[in-house]
């Protein structure tokens, strides 16, 4: 059995093969009956070909039972597709069911991307109103970026729809300062960060109180600064919980008034 297309081996690999004008990255192997991959070379002449033994003396049928496996070659194989014709014959004496045409076997196979599995946001935008608390009170509940406590707790949650089948990792940033990779959100009309400026934002994690949120740069990217995991997907709705506070460094100003601050979410699908 064997083509007209020339096939050339892959290195390293055992009776692996490719074809030209196939999806880059990806090979193939014969199997016979047993599973075992097949060398393709010249068998009686013919190049290209496979020997699938030979066949039983005084008989004009022969039946044969094998696969063709398509094998990952490259560490990222390209979408697209592939015709590998095969023709089964006797060398030089008879084709396997009368001509070229008729003793041919096609296997066509497509590579195609796989759907990306997202999660929608249902409530992408929303205003968490922490209560007023008095300079006092801020005092007494101070805290700074390596410990302590904080005032105002409140809690809410992003609401996600999503397909099953990603690991969900999750970034938050400072809007007002997105290279701030500190824990406190920078409030509006902060000269410096919110530290430094007497009170700025922190969130923690509903999941685990000890855990302040670290914030980090808008950015999707595996591996991104701060980035939280999140876990698996499910199939349907999904809440993130967590809680927002005041977080209040008594060494630096406290502005008396209203306090805002800006702070976005980024999702990535690994």
């Amino acid at each position: 059995m064997g083509g007209y297309e020339a096939v050339t081996a892959v290195p390293g690999l055992s009776n692996v093969y490719t074809i030209s004008g196939g999806p880059s990255g990806i090979g193939f192997r014969i199997l016979d009956a047993s599973g075992n991959a097949m060398p393709i070379g010249t068998v009686g002449g013919t190049a290209n070909a496979a020997n699938l033994g030979a066949a039983p003396a005084g008989q004009t049928s022969f039946s044969w039972h094998g696969a063709l496996e398509l094998v990952k070659v490259t560490e990222k194989p390209v979408a697209g597709s592939q015709s590998i014709k095969l023709y089964t014959r006797v060398y030089n004496q008879a084709w396997a069911n009368q001509n070229a045409d008729t003793s041919a076997i096609t296997i066509s196979y497509t590579i195609a991307q796989p759907t990306l599995t997202t999660c929608t946001v249902t409530n992408a935008t929303q205003t968490v109103t922490l209560p007023n608390i008095s300079i006092a009170t801020a005092n007494a509940n101070s805290t700074d970026e390596n410990g302590g406590y904080g005032s105002g707790f409140v809690p809410f949650s992003i609401s996600l729809s999503c397909s099953a089948g990603a690991q969900l990792f999750m970034t938050f940033t400072d809007a007002n300062n997105p290279a701030n990779t500190g824990e406190i959100v920078r409030a509006t009309g902060a000269p410096n960060a919110g530290d430094t400026y007497g009170v700025g934002i922190q969130y923690r994690s509903s999941a685990d109180e000890q855990i302040r949120i670290k914030l980090g740069p808008d950015s999707p990217t595996a591996g991104t600064i701060n980035q939280i995991k999140i876990g698996s997907t499910p199939n349907g709705a999904m809440s993130l919980n967590f809680r927002a506070f005041y977080a209040h460094n008594p060494g630096a100003q406290f502005p008396v008034g209203a306090v805002n601050a800006r702070t976005t979410f980024t999702f990535s699908y690994q």
